[in-house]
């Protein structure tokens, strides 16, 4: 037996390197790998998300009223490891934050605090016009009274439409609030506040606490999306540029610690970029000591390209990257429609959420929930998945988006984002199981599997426990479950597999002593 079980290894390992990664849906989260929340008569969806420490996920996004799409609140929420809502938090795992808005991506809305307190922003009715609330909560979802007044800070910026969607929290504790203020309709421009730890407004920053930036470039709004905060102190701003009369740019602009505009980065502060399109910045991030800024081209309603730029440190584009410093793409030579939302370093890869149009050709136009991973010269990494992306489906013949992501200390991505269910949108996560075949090392685990690739058989056998009321459940790579066995051997169990499975990956989850184990599986 052993020396079969040495040969299957020896053979599974030489196999495998023929193999790239492969992404599959975590059959151990959710149903399938995937959570999906409905707050039926509203639209809704995740727009921002925080792991704590114990790994629940924190997730915050909008709630509006599906009759009309206005606004109603923001909804704070947690989640359990494995997918399921954490019911000891707020009110049945969630809290509603009533009127209160957002609007952009609100990727930076949320942060949690390094002593477990959960912070929000975003925008609220006031005396003058809408102005920035930020709420403070403790880990449990109740208000942090010690915040503020009564755990919310006000602060009124232009007297008229001032809204926040990102939060920074210094070294020092302070707390950094941005946004966008309006001097005339429909014309925004990019402003900070800078509050203590207990919610006072710190007059060290900026003017008074406050810092207003409107001289980037004439005739123009900005909507900020994302926000870097330097070990220097310095915060660079990623922002969507809208010119009056012209289509929408990326914007990068920098500020000085002390809330200054930091004259010395691109032109006069600030870098604008066009792709060529109606360009929507939605990310950014900086690896090895570049800027990165993800997002979208739209050439029509029909047809969308990633976009992607790369910038020095001084703020000019880094023409050895893509065309000129820019890179246009879409995920395979067939797509016309894909964008980002939002992108995270993993390892030596950069790790994009979006949507593309479905490869499914029965719902035309359908958007799918879209993870996809780029070198870091902007090529899709074709080792990953064998073509680079996966596109998940959350609801059929409606729309699914990814708006932010989670990289996990497992090695697993969580994506979350937004699904249109019958005319209402729900929250939406997917945890993916990225594998390396020649990762896999048997000697670390209790449950052996062999033959394999395997043809019509696969035996487990229990190195160290008894597999007696062990549950075996097989899983296709999309997560949907095929079978299951509860084994009645004490140390080996030989699993039927159907004749008619396809060739392909496969997943086992092996439940035993309460542990549980996901094992990849081939069939030839």
């Amino acid at each position: 037996m052993k020396l079969k079980l040495f040969y299957s290894i020896i053979t599974f390992l030489l196999f495998s390197l023929s193999f790239s990664q492969t992404v599959t849906l975590d059959p151990t989260f959710g149903n399938g790998g995937k959570t999906l929340t409905r707050f039926p008569n509203y639209n809704t969806g995740i727009l921002s998300s925080k792991i704590q420490s114990d790994g629940k996920i924190v997730v915050c996004g909008f709630r509006n009223l599906s009759i009309n799409f206005q606004s109603s609140g923001i909804i704070l929420g947690r989640y359990n490891i494995n997918g399921t809502i954490d019911t000891s938090f707020g009110t049945d795992g969630f809290v509603l934050i009533n009127n209160l808005e957002i609007d952009g991506t609100g990727s930076k809305m949320l942060l949690i605090q390094p002593d477990g307190k959960i912070v929000v922003t975003g925008s609220n009715f006031g005396n003058s016009g809408y102005d920035f609330h930020t709420y403070r909560f403790h880990a449990n979802g109740s208000p942090d009274i010690t915040f503020g007044n009564n755990g919310v800070v006000i602060t009124d910026i232009s007297n008229s439409l001032d809204e926040p969607t990102a939060l920074i929290l210094q070294p020092d504790n302070k707390l950094l609030v941005l946004g966008t203020y309006s001097v005339v309709f429909n014309t925004r421009l990019l402003c900070a506040v800078r509050y203590t730890a207990d919610g006072a407004i710190d007059t060290s920053f900026g003017t008074s606490g406050k810092a207003l930036f409107g001289s980037l470039a004439a005739n123009y709004s900005n909507q900020l999306m994302d926000v870097i905060l330097e070990t220097n102190g310095k915060i660079v701003l990623g922002a969507q540029h809208n010119i009056q009369g012209e289509q929408g740019n990326f914007v990068l602009a920098k500020l000085n610690a002390d809330g200054a505009i930091d004259t010395g980065f691109g032109t006069n502060g600030a870098r604008i970029t066009n792709f060529g399109g109606n360009d929507f910045l939605m990310s950014i991030q900086k690896i090895n000591g570049k800027y990165y800024a993800f997002g979208s081209s739209t050439e029509n309603d029909n047809q969308s390209k990633i976009a992607v730029a790369r910038y020095s440190i001084s703020g000019s584009l880094d023409f050895s990257f893509g065309t000129n410093g820019k890179v246009l793409l879409n995920r395979s030579s067939i797509a016309v429609y894909d964008v980002i939302a939002d992108a995270r370093l993993v390892g030596d890869k950069i790790v994009c959420v979006g949507a593309g149009e479905s490869e499914n050709q029965s719902t035309p136009f359908n958007l799918d929930a879209l993870l996809i991973r780029l070198n870091l010269d902007g090529t899709i990494d074709t080792t990953f998945n064998a073509t680079g992306y996966v596109l998940s489906d959350f609801s059929n013949t409606q729309n699914d988006i990814f708006i932010t992501l989670e990289s996990l200390l497992d090695g697993k991505i969580l994506a979350l984002g937004t699904s249109t269910i019958f005319n209402d949108d729900s929250f939406i996560l997917a945890k993916y199981y990225v594998s390396e075949l020649n990762n896999i090392n048997f000697s670390q685990s209790k449950i052996s599997i062999y033959p394999n690739p395997f043809s019509e058989s696969i035996t487990i056998e229990s190195k160290q426990t008894s597999l007696l009321n062990t549950t075996v459940e097989l899983y296709d790579i999309s997560g949907k479950k095929l079978s299951n066995f509860i084994i009645d051997n004490s140390s080996i169990f030989t699993l039927p597999i159907d004749k008619n499975l396809s060739k392909g990956n496969y997943f086992l989850k092996v439940a035993n002593e309460g542990k549980i184990e996901t094992l990849k599986i081939i069939k030839q």
